[in-house]
């Protein structure tokens, strides 16, 4: 078991007070379809806030490049062209000098919520048998061969009552504050739990 559900209510109770990450999470929905991410502040501000992404930008010198990197690869996944994990992973590299599993996977989230942003929760008790703690210094090949393994990991973590627990829960409390956070993507009112459980 990953969480039981003393731990999903207390999660739970700590992101009804922390109820502005979900306010977040739609804007960042919202805003993406406008599109021009690299100069929407709106959009920009409320990705930060809600993947804590700033000291990735330090002195902002790459957010730019960041967010259009996220613009270009969103219009390509509008016109059915599939984003691939391991290319994204390479060009954010490339364009930012910046090597994260972990931040790869909340743009490509971002782009198609069916896919799972990295979580070491669910790392810790999959069978990838790498290290977690060592991700920057993977191979490519590695980085591909565990993210690809985590989707399938998560995947049947879905299956599981733990994880419609969650969703029904998650659900339960948010309903009575705003029925919007109900359209949430099932993904992320998991990721959101776990997230409050570290």
């Amino acid at each position: 078991m990953i969480i039981d559900n003393v731990r999903i209510n207390n999660s739970l109770k700590q992101l009804v007070k922390q109820k502005k990450k979900l306010e977040d999470y739609l804007i960042i929905e919202k805003e993406l379809s406008k599109g021009n991410c690299s100069k929407n502040v709106k959009l920009q501000d409320a990705y930060c806030r809600l993947y804590d992404n700033r000291h990735l930008f330090i002195g902002g010198a790459i957010k730019g490049v960041y967010f259009s990197i996220l613009e270009e690869n969103y219009k390509k996944a509008r016109k059915r062209i599939p984003v691939n994990f391991i290319a994204l992973f390479k060009e954010i590299e490339e364009k930012t000098g910046k090597r994260s599993i972990v931040y790869t996977s909340k743009m490509l989230h971002t782009i198609d919520n069916n896919y799972p942003i990295w979580d070491s929760i669910l790392v810790s008790v999959s069978n990838f048998n790498l290290n977690n703690s060592k991700t920057g210094k993977w191979t490519d090949e590695e980085v591909k061969y565990a993210y690809d393994n985590y989707c399938k990991e998560f995947n049947s973590f879905l299956k599981k009552k733990e994880a419609k627990t969650i969703i029904k829960e998650f659900d339960k409390a948010f309903l009575p504050i705003n029925p919007a956070y109900l359209k949430i993507n099932k993904i992320k009112k998991i990721d959101f739990v776990l997230w409050k459980n570290k």
